[in-house]
């Protein structure tokens, strides 16, 4: 049994699910926003003979019968309005730790991805950017910081072309949230107003000639190019259409390196083509879009990643040693 734990609506986990009933895997959809209304959990913690179960509209599910976990999920739970704030947050916060209670209970299966790699480490900005640097990616020049002078400084370093970005992904109304990117002025910098909320990433716009978005499954690469568009929040989210790209040994190796060092087994990797064959590392996204890869750059992504999680792993995976940035969480 693999289960996907994904939200309502979600085009890559249908895929994924269609994909892995043709080879003819069980599996079942948990939409985490359904607790506590149209869904139940029941667990049995320091009682081994007893696995737990998840109820809901799709059918039940026992524990003890997954394998294989795929989560791709950023939705908030879907509470009734007319419950007070209270009763709102109190649901919100135990429905939470629940849920993370359902997470470490299959901690021992396969998982694309752990979340609790995602949350200590994984989905910080400012963590990807040291990790992919001593991967042996290129990153631009950046800086995180709550004071307006030391921001300051670093504008006039980078000569005046500099973003704003946000440390983490946050969810958006639609749920699937996307990352703060934004080209700020000095004007801007200069408001200390601004530092008061929280402290800023900001980071040197480089000269971009295109966009190639690496999609990593299990010990596989793909890779996919567009024109570099503009910055900033009116960018579209891949207006032109994406065509394979070949990614130098190099540089696809240093990517599988800060793959496992952040203790991933597929993710959405951002590079910025600055000139020929020189590449720069912009973001990676452990829960990205690859299903645009597999429907316009026509490259196998659902294919393998199918096969991955029926599989358990790749073989390196495997047989690897399984240190990377979290021992603990091995």
């Amino acid at each position: 049994m693999i289960l996907l734990v994904t939200d309502p609506g979600d085009r890559h986990a249908y895929a994924l699910e269609g994909a892995l009933r043709q080879k003819g895997a069980e599996t079942f959809r948990f939409h985490p926003e359904d607790l506590p209304l149209a869904a139940t959990l029941t667990l049995y913690p320091g009682v081994p003979q007893e696995s737990g179960w998840l109820r809901g509209e799709r059918g039940d599910l026992r524990l003890d019968s997954v394998r294989s976990v795929w989560r791709r999920t950023r939705r908030p739970f879907a509470l009734p309005l007319e419950w007070s704030d209270l009763a709102r947050q109190y649901t919100r916060v135990e429905c939470t730790e629940s849920v993370s209670g359902l997470y470490l209970h299959l901690r021992e299966r396969f998982w694309v991805n752990p979340p609790w790699r995602l949350r200590h480490g994984a989905d910080n900005k400012a963590l990807q950017l040291r990790v992919a640097q001593e991967s042996g990616l290129e990153t631009p020049l950046s800086l995180v910081t709550s004071e307006s002078s030391a921001a300051q400084e670093f504008f006039r370093q980078c000569e005046g072309h500099v973003l704003r970005l946000s440390l983490r992904t946050h969810p958006s109304g639609g749920g699937a949230g996307r990352p703060l990117e934004e080209v700020v002025s000095l004007e801007q910098l200069q408001d200390v107003e601004l530092f008061h909320r929280a402290p800023l990433l900001l980071q040197q716009l480089l000269p971009v000639v295109a966009r190639v978005w690496v999609v990593v499954v299990g010990c596989q690469l793909f890779a996919a190019e567009a024109p570099a568009g503009p910055v900033g929040r009116s960018r579209a989210r891949r207006a032109p259409r994406l065509r394979p790209h070949s990614l130098p040994e190099a540089t696809g190796g240093a990517c599988l390196r800060m793959m496992r060092r952040l203790g991933l087994a597929s993710a959405t990797l951002e590079l910025g083509l600055v000139a020929e064959a020189r590449y720069v590392f912009l973001r990676l996204d452990a829960q990205g879009d690859w299903l645009p890869l597999e429907r316009e750059a026509r490259l196998p992504v659902l294919e393998c990643l199918a096969e991955l999680l029926l599989q358990g792993g790749c073989e390196r995976e495997r047989t690897a040693d399984a240190g990377g940035m979290f021992p603990s969480d091995a």
